[in-house]
């Protein structure tokens, strides 16, 4: 069942049953089967190497042209769902006046 009235401050949407029980299904295995975040690769140098190292790991998009990558540092290993982040530092140089 889908509620098809117009959504205003203090609409009261009906029950829904089925939503209900899925949902309550659902927390209820969250909690016995906590999600997992991806692995966290850590980058080496700043914005500089983003274009250099971090596109080239991308790819053109074919998983295979990403594995014809000849890197051998181990922060260009092919990636298989890690999170790819960079640390930012702030900079001696002062912003142009």
């Amino acid at each position: 069942m889908h509620y098809k009235g117009e959504l205003t401050a203090g609409t009261i949407i009906p029950v829904n049953e089925d939503a209900r029980a899925f949902a309550a299904a659902f927390y209820d295995y969250i909690a016995e089967h906590p999600l997992k975040p991806n692995p966290v690769r850590r980058m080496p140098g700043g914005l500089e190497r983003v274009a250099e190292d971090g596109f080239a790991l991308l790819g053109g998009g074919l998983m295979a042209t990403r594995k014809q990558l000849q890197r051998d540092e181990e922060y260009m290993r092919p990636i298989s769902g890690d999170k790819i982040t960079y640390t930012l530092v702030k900079s001696d140089v002062s912003p142009r006046q």
